[in-house]
């Protein structure tokens, strides 16, 4: 073919792209034909794996982390046919959470041609491996040689770059403003040809101009976020023990820029000590995809030998060169992909989100084996998984709304964390506050117990409160309101032939009486702890109709504003509230925060009773505890899960002032009741969610009536 007619021919394969916003990706004599063919197009950049900056045939060349979803709508992959697959293993993910179409050098669709089928067989291949099964492979082999990140080790990150943005954030703490470092970092890592990380920051100090000081303390910086982001593998290392203890030579085999003797350190740390001998590619100046199996090989000798690792091409291919069998195991972020969470990938946008998903992928994938026999379901085997998958995520938008709440709305004399709901959002935000109190005025907080009972109760002072009072004979009965609901005794039966408002007249002034007191008590145990009802409060509840809130109206002089996760119906009172998840969607229940609450209700409660009352000296009186000893015992599990995982991620992941959206809890959170509870966790199907204030029972899984 002539170059004319490749020319015409690369313009009509994208004939149809013409209006499409469009990356090339490659910087060969084929990407050269296609940017020179589609001059007239809308070519925004040019990708390639190892050049981050700079121009390409007058386009500019765009690092992967400055792609968004409104970069482009198609990615060309300017590579011959053979080179599809594992470039578009490379790049499939990006391409996925951008949502751009991967299209190969004739324009036919790799995205339609590859995705499924290496998912497909990615998850009947994690189907079927069992960490027994690797265990019994091993004996067949006299040396065993392992990856190590991703397969012995994983950091709580969801891409390894992802480091740098957290250095970024870390040294701009310290005064050293260097804007887009993680593409300095990475393209110093390139200009070092395989150098360790010395070598790399020589580099990096020469392009910056940076001190000998602020060098040493950048570096310091990042070995640090790599401790702290590290976490091994858990199966993994289980299998290498055992390896090493059955006799045979057990090798670790790394591309990686740090010093054997950094490294080992490093690996130590998370358990990693039971090997003979580290080969890492910084010491030998070649990778694994060069020649580092080669010097690996020549220390072994003609021993079987097996290597196991993620990597499907420089673990799974470039071994067999060498005459040594290898053994895929996924990494946690390709476990992902194949899981029935894969969705979550679009609504991933930044730093932040990618951190919080990796930092839950490091728990339930920790194993490569998680998803065995699971055909894809998500396991969930400890109840303090199920704070770190669906409770936690919830605390720290709840959080960053909060923070983002008061900086806007300045004057507030504290925050109110209502019981029971509270008792966790109270333990994070305090912990927020201790993290960040430098950077902004945070207003007291107060875990303060309350509840709807106790509320109204208290609040029963004027026609308007009693006549609020009997809007609930809709909903139960005039004598359960009086004896259950308000505690008033010594009252006799109803009348045949009376209705049940007549009733509720004849005990109106002795229900006004009785709400004084219940006052005077609720006020003595605010005054005890500080809370002044003379004073303006935040009040932030997670789910509700604003009942309580209405109700302590009539006792704060100043009302509470409300701050919830979400309201859970249409506006029954006048209130202030501001709710971060909004009901309803063109007329439809859409919220799944709110469709399934009573899963979060059964979890973000604390271990005590529902609140009844207050005694004269202000203190809290507990209602009969409706749950059994499993299901405070699983509250508590849930709820210390919740809380480590927020602590991990905002002391050691989180870069402030990046905002996580509300959709991806959202889409996080909605499965909830889509995964299999097994081991500890397979009696949830049978909690329940009380109501104290009206005597009901929920299912915490169906949300259903019992």
């Amino acid at each position: 073919m002539s170059i004319n007619q490749e020319y015409y021919k690369i313009r009509e394969c994208f004939s149809a792209y013409r209006e499409k916003k469009i990356l090339v990706y490659g910087m060969g004599i084929r990407a050269e034909k296609i940017v020179n063919a589609l001059k007239e197009f809308s070519i925004m950049g040019v990708l390639h794996n190892g050049v981050f900056c700079g121009e390409f045939k007058g386009i500019p060349i765009i690092p992967w982390n400055e792609i968004s979803e409104k970069t482009a709508d198609i990615l060309i992959v300017a590579a011959t046919p053979e080179n599809y697959e594992i470039i578009y293993r490379r790049i499939q993910d990006k391409c996925r959470v951008n949502h751009v179409e991967v299209l190969g050098y004739t324009g036919e669709s790799l995205s339609a041609y590859f995705s499924n089928d290496i998912n497909r067989l990615n998850l009947v291949k994690s189907c079927n491996k069992s960490k027994d099964e690797l265990k019994a492979k091993l004996g067949s082999y006299d040396a065993i040689s392992f990856d190590v990140f991703d397969t012995l080790v994983m950091r709580t990150v969801l891409d390894p770059w992802d480091i740098f943005d957290i250095v970024e954030s870390r040294i701009s703490e310290r005064n050293i403003i260097i804007k887009n470092f993680k593409k300095y970092r990475r393209e110093a890592d390139i200009a070092s040809k395989g150098g360790d990380i010395y070598q790399i920051y020589e580099i990096l100090q020469k392009w910056l101009g940076l001190s000998d000081c602020q060098k040493n303390m950048i570096l310091q910086i990042e070995l640090e976020c790599e401790k702290e982001a590290l976490v091994s593998r858990r199966d993994m290392v289980e299998i290498m023990n055992y390896a090493y203890q059955k006799g045979k030579r057990v090798s670790l085999i790394s591309n990686m820029y740090l010093p054997e003797k950094v490294y080992k350190e490093i690996l130590e740390r998370v358990g990693i000590t039971q090997y003979h001998k580290l080969y890492v590619s910084c010491e030998y100046r070649t990778t694994k995809n060069q020649k580092l199996y080669e010097e690996y090989k020549r220390d072994v000798g003609t021993a079987k030998c097996l290597h196991i690792g993620d990597d499907y091409y420089a673990d799974i291919v470039k071994p067999k060169e060498y005459a040594i069998d290898s053994y895929e195991v996924l990494s946690a972020f390709d476990m992902l992909k194949i899981s029935d969470f894969h969705g979550i990938l679009g609504h991933i946008n930044n730093i932040n989100e990618k951190s919080l998903i990796g930092l839950l992928i490091s728990y339930i994938f920790n194993s490569p084996f998680a998803m065995n026999s699971t055909f894809g379901i998500v396991n969930i085997h400890m109840y303090k998984d199920i704070g770190r998958c669906f409770i936690a995520p919830i605390g720290v938008l709840y959080i960053q709304e909060i923070v983002r709440y008061i900086m806007k709305n300045q004057g507030y004399d504290g925050i109110l964390f209502p019981a029971r709901d509270g008792y966790l959002f109270y333990q994070m935000y305090e912990r927020y506050k201790e993290q960040y109190g430098d950077r902004i005025k945070f207003p007291i907080a107060f875990y303060f117990l309350t509840s709807r009972k106790t509320a109204l109760k208290a609040a029963i002072q004027s026609d308007e409160m009693f006549s609020f009072l009997k809007s609930y004979l809709s909903r139960t009965s005039a004598v359960q309101l009086l004896k259950s609901t308000l505690g008033v005794c010594n009252i006799d039966n109803k009348n045949s032939d009376e209705s049940d408002e007549r009733y509720i007249d004849r005990y109106k002034d002795r229900i006004i009486c009785h709400s004084e007191c219940e006052r005077k008590k609720y006020i003595a145990y605010m005054e005890k702890n500080g809370i002044s009802v003379k004073k303006k409060y935040l009040f932030c509840e997670v789910e509700s109709r604003g009942t309580t809130q209405y109700a302590l109206n009539h006792i704060f002089t100043k009302g509470l504003d409300g701050f919830y996760m979400s309201r859970s119906s249409e506006a029954l009172y006048s209130l202030s509230i501001y709710s971060i998840f909004d009901r309803k969607r063109d007329g439809k229940e859409m919220n799944s925060i709110v469709l399934k609450q009573y899963f979060q209700e059964m979890f973000l409660s604390n271990t005590m009773p529902s609140l009844q009352s207050f005694d004269e000296k202000g203190n809290p009186v507990y209602d009969i505890e409706l749950r059994n000893p499993n299901e405070v015992n699983a509250v508590e599990q849930v709820i210390d899960g919740a809380y480590e995982f927020f602590e991990e991620y905002i002391s050691g992941l989180y870069v402030y002032g990046i905002d996580i959206c509300k959709e991806l809890i959202e889409k996080l959170y909605n499965f909830c009741d889509k995964v299999f509870y097994i081991g500890e966790c397979e009696k949830m199907s049978y909690y329940n969610v009380y109501d104290n204030f009206l005597d009901g029972k929920y299912n915490a899984l169906t949300n259903r009536s019992c």
